[in-house]
């Protein structure tokens, strides 16, 4: 079992990348990547979306999607295993607004017209 809060990144399903829900990232540049500044509460974060797609041009064998640069957000917001993100896209502002639900804590999806949420558990749910 693996404990992804110490490896601060998390992996992300290409069926969430090709629903736009994050930045296009272009397949034919190696490893492409863009940072994302992220608000929780009122601090700004700066995650990576990596494509990792070296197989592709025969250098290596990895061709999947990671959100990276998480350690210091796990840490300041006391994240555990079983705890979940909510990843809100606002399309108002064009950005990205992400919240902690700890495990023992009950939470609703929010429905609003501008939001789009996306909240990462041990799957993810869109």
């Amino acid at each position: 079992n693996i404990d992804w809060m110490k490896l601060g990144y998390f992996w992300v399903p290409k069926n969430l990348i090709k629903s736009n829900f994050f930045p296009f990232l272009d397949p034919n540049e190696e490893n492409p990547r863009v940072t994302l500044d992220i608000l929780c509460d009122k601090d700004l974060y700066s995650f990576n979306l990596i494509y990792y797609n070296n197989r592709l041009f025969g250098k290596g064998t990895r061709n999947e999607y990671r959100m990276t640069g998480l350690s210091k957000f796990y840490r300041a917001h006391d994240c555990v295993i079983g705890d979940s993100l909510k990843f809100i896209h606002n399309d108002r502002l064009e950005g990205y607004q992400v919240e902690v639900l700890h495990k023992n804590t009950s939470y609703e999806i929010s429905k609003k017209i501008l939001e789009r949420p996306l909240i990462i558990q041990a799957s993810w749910a869109y």
